[in-house]
């Protein structure tokens, strides 16, 4: 946590491994670093020749000693042969391939930091990618602000203000910028939390307020059919809504949209030239996603996932047979990032997704990663 100005009162819930930041650390430990597939494979290829070559050395023995050789110089002959033939240097060799590889694609823009993926990124079937901040620019703005029958814009802007203003969510953010610009007061918010994967909660001027999306909002009692008929409507233009309650009503809907990459385009109907199923893996609303993955030409897209669930939806392409990579900014992109064979963050993402990832773009351009796999075919062509 961070506080940027005055103070903060904290409670702690919840220490070291049983946080959800700690969870999340440890789903990325248990990723250990693991030599690369083509390693094991040419292992395991070395330790059958040995065993092969050791059997021929025990004949060659034999067959000296049957010649009369001294058992000294039939020894040696056996353990010359040894020597010579059994392939210890393979691995090295790839390693030394795997490593030009790396060199390659740093100029490349594309920083390698688990030696698999040189090898791993040409075999990738399917590319799974977050939509905020990674195929859109990540800077959403508030488009529409519409107040519920019985409140007013004044006071949805105001308890919308207040509570944003508290989280570092992107959208807040875009929240918070178009009440600066109004020119509002934000209220005192007390019992300030987050509501994983749905909203905030908290208490202005003495009620309970909220801010998120339409599960939210049905869960806790605050049902208004045709805001929510309005939101979905907006959502299938590409915006995000969310709604706001405060006192036991509810104040209405505030509609927010990004700007998607100029590259993201291009990138994806190039990686389905190659023939690479592209997918979109996000939190956000679903017809918001579908209409972002339609304007993209996105193969197939997986929304309003929570992120442990999206580690789930990684598994589920994999134990298809699928060969996938997960590009991703956010602190919840990271247990998909360990869990997908080849991991890629951004480089203006956050540190836990970086750390987690096996390849870092380090001009935020999903251009780059065509690139990489392309170096990627050049090392296993060498190998």
């Amino acid at each position: 946590s961070l506080v940027a100005y005055g103070r903060a009162t904290a409670l702690v819930t919840a220490t070291g491994m049983n946080t959800e930041i700690g969870k999340i650390a440890g789903l990325m430990n248990s990723a250990q670093e693991r030599k690369t597939p083509l390693q094991k494979s040419l292992d395991q290829f070395s330790g059958k020749l040995a065993v092969l070559i050791m059997i021929v050395c025990a004949l060659v023995f034999a067959l000296c000693m049957f010649r009369k050789m001294t058992l000294l110089d039939s020894l040696l002959f056996a353990v010359a042969l040894a020597v010579a033939a059994i392939p210890e240097a393979l691995t090295s060799i790839v390693t030394i391939v795997q490593a030009f590889g790396t060199q390659k694609m740093a100029k490349e823009n594309a920083i390698i930091k688990k030696l698999k993926a040189v090898e791993s990124l040409g075999c990738v079937s399917v590319i799974c990618s977050d939509k905020t901040g990674t195929l859109t620019k990540g800077e959403p703005s508030v488009r529409e602000v519409i107040a519920a029958t019985g409140a007013s814009e004044a006071e949805l802007l105001e308890t919308a203000y207040a509570l944003e203003k508290l989280s570092e969510h992107p959208l807040a953010k875009a929240i918070v910028a178009y009440g600066e610009d109004k020119g509002l007061n934000a209220h005192a918010v007390n019992d300030y939390q987050t509501l994983s994967g749905m909203g905030i909660a908290g208490a202005i001027d003495g009620e309970n307020a909220l801010a998120g999306n339409e599960k939210l909002m049905r869960e806790q009692g605050f049902i208004d059919d045709s805001l929510f008929q309005k939101g979905e409507e907006l959502a299938q233009k590409g915006a995000t809504p969310l709604y706001f309650a405060k006192g036991g009503k509810i104040l209405g809907l505030i509609t927010l949209a990004d700007t998607l990459k100029d590259e993201s385009v291009e990138a994806v109907k190039a990686l389905r030239a190659k023939g690479i199923k592209v997918v979109m893996l996000t939190g956000d609303n679903q017809k918001t996603a579908d209409y972002i993955a339609s304007e993209l030409g996105i193969d197939q897209v997986i929304a309003q996932v929570l992120p442990h669930e999206k580690a789930g939806q990684i598994i589920a392409l994999q134990n298809e047979g699928c060969k996938v990579a997960m590009v991703g900014d956010g602190i919840n992109d990271a247990p998909a990032l360990v869990q997908a064979d080849i991991g890629i963050s951004i480089a203006h993402g956050s540190d836990i997704a970086v750390d987690s990832s096996d390849v870092i773009l380090m001009n935020n351009n999903l251009l780059d990663i065509l690139n990489a796999i392309a170096l990627s075919h050049a090392a296993l062509k060498n190998i």
